[in-house]
């Protein structure tokens, strides 16, 4: 029998490799996807690497200068003469000034007078002026170029007088001198000098914040050739060799000095080191120093302020941010209960465990790690152990519950990719930033990474 055939052709369904690098596609990119997704959701956690630094504040303040000193008014009008160079000291009853009502004994004394002629001493000192004022000159004070112009004027002025003195002496022995004409001499000993800034009666109970507002201080010269109102001010005397600074201070200063009773600064004005006695007072929100002084008053007579830096040393550690900072709980365990287990040299502690075998407690060795040792008590983490359960033995038997809880301030460390914490030492802070020691026992060392803020962290969790 011949085979039939038949024209229908049957297709079989072709067979389909599995593409296994499709599929390992799809896992890395699904993980991407929920990672990213998690990574977005989860409070960001910001690293800081710490750093060996010194952190010191701006200790440059302004300090005022109280003294002794009191101000002399002419008892009648006229035109004046001075005797007497400006920080020149002076006796009771010796002649400071004269008053010429007419003006017309001046006219006499400065008939033969001639030119004035500056000595090397005048022309040094004039040179001086000139030098520190070109040194410390800022055209946000203008009124410096005034001041520097009186204080020349004014020792122009004192070589003049001087001159007039010794005139003064020859017509008095020869021709006599007019009635309307006197010679004023001091009533007190001290020290002269010529200008007034309203802060002669000041004390420092007087003395805000807004008293060291350079730029709204203002002084006068007292020494001129104008002539003189009854009553007007002609010239101030300091009385004494003692005076006070008072520096307004910030409150980290202030409480930098709490406790001392002296004090160390440099004048910058001169580069003058002083240690003085201070005493540190507050006045609704300003802080103040007072530094008492018995030497140099004379060297800075022409002055109200100076510029001063505090002697308050940099400290050098660890830098870190105030933010990373936090604190953690630990048990507070006797260091007679800590041993060596076994065959290790790891600290531990026998914690008490109930065996079901002999239904007893048996002392089984836990490796703890000691965060701090206070020379009495060692701290372990509180996280470990339950509070007010777990019973611990000492080498010598006796037993006690971990309930003894303390504090320890520090950062979460995270070198290993999780959060550990790292107990710190503070030595000196500002406003972001402290320093803190390099050798503390289980804490930081340069170039470990900490967590920025540390209430972003959570002990051990994986953070990179």
């Amino acid at each position: 029998m011949a085979s039939r055939k038949t024209g229908k052709i049957s297709r079989f369904k072709k067979r389909r490799d599995l593409n296994i690098g499709l599929i390992i596609f799809l896992f890395v990119f699904i993980y991407l996807i929920i990672y990213i997704c998690l990574y977005f959701s989860k409070d960001q956690v910001s690293i800081f690497e710490v750093q060996a630094d010194t952190l010191a504040q701006d200790n440059i303040v302004t300090g005022i200068i109280l003294r002794e000193e009191e101000v002399v008014y002419t008892p009648r009008a006229g035109y004046l003469n001075y005797y007497l160079s400006d920080s020149e000291r002076v006796a009771k009853n010796h002649a400071v000034y004269s008053i010429d009502e007419s003006r017309d004994t001046y006219d006499i004394l400065t008939a033969d007078a001639g030119s004035v002629t500056l000595t090397d001493s005048d022309i040094s000192s004039i040179q001086d002026m000139i030098f520190s004022f070109r040194e410390d000159f800022s055209s946000l004070d203008y009124s410096a170029v005034y001041e520097i112009k009186d204080d020349i004027m004014i020792q122009i002025q004192e070589r003049l007088d001087l001159n007039l003195l010794e005139n003064l002496t020859v017509l008095s022995d020869t021709a006599g001198l007019p009635s309307s004409f006197e010679v004023i001499t001091s009533e007190q000993s001290g020290i002269v000098t010529y200008y007034m800034d309203g802060y002669e009666e000041m004390t420092r109970d007087d003395i805000t914040g807004a008293s060291f507002d350079t730029e709204s201080y203002s002084r006068t010269s007292l020494r001129g050739s104008e002539i003189k109102e009854s009553g007007s001010p002609v010239y101030k005397v300091v009385t004494s060799e003692n005076w006070q600074i008072i520096m307004n201070l910030t409150e980290e200063q202030y409480l930098y000095f709490l406790d001392r009773s002296s004090i160390t600064f440099t004048i910058l004005d001169d580069e003058r080191e002083v240690t003085c006695d201070v005493e540190l007072y507050q006045q609704g929100t300003d802080y103040f120093a007072c530094a008492s002084l018995d030497r140099y008053m004379i060297q800075y007579l022409d002055r109200r302020f100076l510029k001063i830096e505090l002697a308050i040393n940099a400290e050098e550690g660890l830098k870190i941010p105030l933010t990373a900072i936090t604190e953690k709980e630990f048990y507070m365990v006797p260091l007679k209960y800590f041993t060596k287990g076994g065959d290790s040299d790891e600290d531990g502690i026998l914690v008490e465990l109930y065996d079901e075998e002999t239904a007893q407690m048996i002392p089984t060795f836990y490796a703890v790690e000691i965060y701090y040792d206070d020379g009495t008590y060692g701290y372990i983490d509180a996280n470990e152990f339950e509070f007010g359960v777990t019973r611990i033995s000492a080498p010598d038997g006796e037993q006690m519950q971990l309930n003894l809880v303390g504090t320890l301030e520090g950062v979460y460390n995270v070198n290993n990719g999780y959060a550990v914490f790292r107990r710190i030492e503070r030595m000196y802070e500002n406003e972001d930033y402290c320093i803190v020691r390099d050798d503390t026992e289980n804490g930081l060392a340069v170039y470990d990474q900490i967590v920025l803020d540390a209430e972003t962290a959570v002990e051990q969790a994986i953070i990179f």
